[in-house]
């Protein structure tokens, strides 16, 4: 059986998932009103690293469920 302190945190790093996501459409969606380049491109940045925020949280997830 797993420990309360483990579901807690894998339940808050789904959360998190989730909520990255939730940004990653957020950005699509204002990317397509956004003309000015340089405001284009740091919306790419933000898109990019809430991309590598998401696989950060799944590799934790799998060294909490092993």
């Amino acid at each position: 059986m797993e420990n309360i302190t483990g579901t807690v945190i894998k339940h808050s790093l789904l959360n998190s998932i989730e909520r990255e996501k939730l940004l990653l459409e957020k950005y699509k969606a204002y990317n397509t009103f956004i003309k000015n380049k340089e405001t284009k491109e740091l919306l790419e940045e933000f898109q990019s690293t809430a991309r590598e925020h998401i696989a950060l949280l799944k590799e934790k997830i799998q060294k909490i469920g092993n």
